[in-house]
């Protein structure tokens, strides 16, 4: 296989590197899925797996768990109707908190890209040293949990699934 000038740009970041592919290399682009159409969090949400919101009326506090920078998670989407769902509970003291795991905090107009129309709420990252230790799992594992979210009376983690080169799939517990 001999090089040529086919050039082809590969989206990274917020921008593109241009590949130099030889006259053999044939690229394969992934298929993306259509978004989940209109009504699709309003309509998990009545159908929910297990406890439904409604088992949690009468809470006072909630914490509201999104994917940081590095997830593709749509949070802004699934923000409102939670959002309003969880207000019409008469919870008010809400508060969003980006869960980093490893990875570095987050700068503001990475906050505000993540959150879209949803900036208003309050929110924050996760911070290791908020952290309130809560025991251990079977294994020894000491396990901390932000104390701002321990102590909320609901706790909703948002999120997706994908494939993790190192871990074989993302969305929290690996």
């Amino acid at each position: 296989m001999k090089p040529n000038n086919n050039t082809i740009k590969l989206n990274y970041g917020q921008g593109c590197l241009d590949l130099l592919a030889g006259e053999e290399a044939k690229v394969v682009l992934p298929q993306e899925l259509p978004p989940a159409g209109s009504g699709e969090v309003e309509r998990s949400l009545d159908q929910a797996v297990g406890r439904g919101l409604e088992d949690f009326a009468g809470a006072r506090s909630a914490s509201i768990l999104v994917s940081d920078i590095t997830r593709p998670a749509p949070s802004h989407l699934m923000l409102p109707p939670l959002v309003k769902r969880i207000r019409e509970l008469g919870i008010r003291n809400l508060f969003v908190v980006f869960a980093l795991g490893t990875h570095r905090r987050m700068t503001a107009a990475e906050e505000e890209y993540l959150l879209k129309d949803c900036i208003c709420l309050p929110h924050g990252q996760h911070d290791s040293k908020g952290c309130v230790p809560l025991g251990w799992t079977e294994r020894g594992t000491p396990v901390e949990v932000l104390e701002s979210v321990a102590s909320s009376d609901l706790i909703v983690a948002t999120g997706n699934i994908e494939y993790h080169y190192y871990a074989g799939f993302s969305g929290g517990a690996k």
